[in-house]
């Protein structure tokens, strides 16, 4: 109603383990999501605010990266674990609001009073770990 949004595009990408001697195939996640909000209303921080600091603003963001599980067989056997390993990037942005009736934030809040108002850095997320066997979809 606001003209906010939603998209992405996911990709899972797999070695089919027929015919060879894995019994399961790593597999692959590839994605992307955008959001864009329209408007976020703000009245200040902590809890002296009051309607009269109410403000708006716009805020996108977009989620981009790939996550891997790959199964460890010991001996040629049936796997017991498997390592996960993942690696996204984020990438925010904050607008001045676009309502008519209600204050941009810019018009009434600084960096010191809205942080992140005149910079949004974008920042890298590494994770990893270990599944065990039959605790994981992806180990069968």
């Amino acid at each position: 109603m606001n003209s906010s949004w939603r998209a992405g595009g996911y990709m899972k990408a797999f070695k089919l383990a027929g015919g060879n001697r894995y019994h399961t195939a790593p597999l692959f996640y590839l994605y992307s999501q955008s959001i864009s909000l329209n408007r976020v209303d703000y009245f200040g921080l902590g809890p002296a605010t009051t309607p009269l600091t109410h403000t708006t603003f716009g805020s996108s963001a977009n989620i981009t990266g790939a996550d891997a599980i790959v199964p460890v067989s010991l001996n040629n056997k049936v796997p017991k674990f498997a390592i996960v390993a993942e690696l996204n990037g984020r990438f925010p942005s904050v607008r001045p609001g676009v309502e008519t009736n209600i204050p941009s934030i810019n018009s009434l809040f600084t960096e010191s009073t809205a942080p992140g108002l005149s910079r949004q850095p974008i920042f890298v997320e590494p994770s990893e770990g270990l599944r065990l066997a039959g605790v994981s979809h992806g180990l069968r």
